[in-house]
């Protein structure tokens, strides 16, 4: 196997692909968003494979799906995290429905109740960003530049995808300005 093929995910359904295909095309999302789907999507096929052999996913039932999630709650599942493969699997099975593949979505306005309480994400403290950017050392071009990495990721709040797709023209000295264009829900520069 080549490179190039070690880097090509495997190819699903052809029902499934021409979701993402749509995802992608109509819907617009962006690169990393069609990739999750296409990995909860391949691991759902996968698990509805084993209760529900031959059976296309858009074509199962209720009672299917519920237990799935079963089996996930029992593997310590966070609701959050099923709430996104439920999400990512109502859109496939709007797609069929609106497709005509199906008769209805049978996750439609489906979700699980959250049982835990969200909790606001964790982020450094000042005292702890002070700390890591005192640590960066800028002796060597390499170093000035990993350092400069982390105050624009925590200064700016910049995401890694966002900061990997700086450029120098992106930067205003003048206006004290940074230009970010490939970012969540920014179409690729």
């Amino acid at each position: 196997m080549t490179n190039k093929n070690k880097l090509q995910p495997a190819r699903l359904d052809a029902v499934l692909e021409g979701y993402l295909e749509y995802l992608a095309d109509v819907g617009r999302k962006s690169p990393r968003t069609v990739i999750d789907v296409r990995c909860t999507l391949k691991k759902i096929s996968e698990a509805m494979d084993e209760a529900a052999p031959g059976v296309p996913l858009w074509k199962l039932e209720l009672t299917d799906f519920l237990g799935w999630l079963q089996e996930q709650r029992a593997q310590d599942r966070s609701p959050a995290s099923l709430n996104k493969q439920l999400s990512h699997m109502r859109g496939l099975l709007e797609y069929a429905w609106r497709s005509g593949r199906s008769d209805r979505n049978v996750l439609d306005g489906f979700r699980l109740q959250d049982a835990e309480s969200r909790q606001e994400p964790r982020s450094l403290s000042l005292q702890e960003a002070e700390r890591l950017v005192r640590h960066c050392s800028a002796s060597t071009p390499v170093q000035r530049r990993d350092r400069i990495a982390v105050l624009l990721l925590y200064g700016c709040g910049l995401r890694t995808f966002e900061l990997c797709g700086l450029r120098l023209g992106d930067i205003n000295v003048e206006r004290k300005e940074l230009t970010v264009r490939a970012g969540k829900g920014i179409g690729n520069a």
